[in-house]
This record gives C-alpha cells, structure tokens and sequence, in this order.
C-alpha cells in the first residue's frame, strides 16, 4: 500500500484552507449557488486553491526580500503589509489560472506579469472609487477607502463586482462597525494589524452573504470577527517564519 503522509497540524491546516477556498469560490459562481459543481469543476476549483496557497508565500518572500534591503524596513509592521499585497496578487493569478484551466488551455507563465498589472491598475482606481461610494453612501472618507478596496479585491477573486445587495450591506456594515469604537482598539493593534482586520472582516461578509443574500446577524458577525482575529495571529506566525528563514539564507551566504 502506499505510505500515508502524517496528519500534522501544518497539513491539517492546508487541508482546511484548500477546502476552504475551494468551496467560496463555488459558492460565488452564480451557475453553481443551486446545482452541485461537477467532479472536474470542483477538480478545478481546489487546484485554483492550490495555486493560490503556493503562491501567496513566494510572493510574501519575494516582497520582503526586496524590502528588507531598505534602510527603513520594519519586520513588525512591514511584514503584514507584505502579505496583503501577496494575498491580492495571488489571487488576481489565481483567478487567470483558473479561468486558462477553466478554457482547456495551458495557464500562461506570464500570470504574474498580468496579475501585477491589473493589481496596481486596481490601486489606481481605489481613490476615484471611493469617492463615488462616500456621495452614494453617505460615508466618511476612510470608509469610503475601505469599501473601494473590498470591492475591488472581491473583483480581483471572481472577475466581477459584488452585487447591489452586496454592496449595499457591506456599507451598512462598515458603519456600524466604526460606531463600536472598542471593537478593534488601536491599544491593542498597530495600523497594518487593524487594516488586515477590517479587510479580513469584509472577505468573510461578503463571502457570508454570497450564497444567500442575507445580512449576518449579531452573532454570525461576532463569528466573522473572531474568525478574521485567528486568521491575524496564524499570519502573523507565518510571516516569523518567513523572515526567520529569509534571515538565516543571508547570513549563510
């Protein structure tokens, strides 16, 4: 027989943000919200996954490699900013390869090149975006910057914009959000730990009132909360091991 690999946690961990993955992009490709993908789709879906979770870490590296040879680089602050910038690209290629293998045809070794530029194409438009939201909404200006990003990074994931519905409940979200002025203390996170925390929160809303259109109740919202925390403190152990690993290949050169 063959031999079984051991069910570590780090493995256990993959499984589940394969799986994970996997089952939020099927959810959000409306042919599948009321018929069970195929075998070959869901085949399709979790290699996108797989992708995706090989990719954010080289990126990640890649990133502070090129940052750490700054005078200024900041391992606390800077790594996690680091990993944003990965999780969107990667994301972006991951959507390209999917799509290529969606086609039948052989992903393109350019997906990087691409998904770089349409990232910052996206980082363009963020500002023009969000001013049209603070009017249409009724939102301050940092809001306004928030809901412009989580639009366009859900954009980036699906290829298209959430729904009106979407929309609309994210923005109701982030206003009672900023009223719960003990909700995400600057006492206790710096400003990339917050920012990876409202962004973190809005993914998993709108990935929440995807299937269903249905706003989250208190307690669903209490769990999307606690959720977008344990993803904060597993990032920010995987990063240490990032830059820790970073650190000892340049010393042993």
């Amino acid at each position: 027989e063959r031999e079984k690999l051991p069910l570590t946690a780090e493995l256990k961990e993959r499984v589940s943000l394969q799986s994970g993955k996997a089952a939020h992009f099927i959810f959000h490709t409306p042919p599948l919200k009321e018929t069970p993908p195929t075998q070959e789709e869901t085949k399709l879906f979790l290699l996108r996954a797989k992708y995706e979770l090989d990719r954010i870490p080289e990126i990640r590296r890649d990133i502070l490699k090129d940052w750490q040879r700054e005078d200024n680089f900041d391992e606390t602050k800077e790594g996690l900013l680091a990993h944003m910038v990965a999780e969107r690209q990667a994301s972006i290629e991951g959507r390209l390869y999917f799509e290529a293998k969606q086609k039948g045809l052989t992903p393109s070794p350019n997906i990087p090149d691409h998904a770089e530029k349409e990232f910052k194409d996206h980082q363009a438009q963020t500002k023009p975006l969000a001013q049209d939201l603070e009017k249409e909404h009724s939102l301050s200006e940092t809001l306004a910057l928030h809901l412009a990003k989580d639009i366009l990074r859900y954009k980036e994931t699906h290829g298209e914009k959430p729904t009106r519905f979407q929309i609309n409940s994210l923005a109701q979200f982030l206003k009672e959000r900023e009223k719960d002025e003990h909700h995400i203390s600057s006492r206790a996170y710096d400003f990339h730990e917050i920012s990876f925390l409202h962004r973190r929160e809005a993914d998993l809303f709108l990935k929440h009132i995807g299937p269903h259109n249905q706003f989250p109740t208190s307690s669903e919202i209490g769990h999307l909360q606690t959720q977008a925390k344990a993803s904060l403190a597993t990032t920010a152990s995987h990063i240490k091991e990032d830059l820790l690993r970073i650190n000892q290949k340049e010393f042993s050169l």
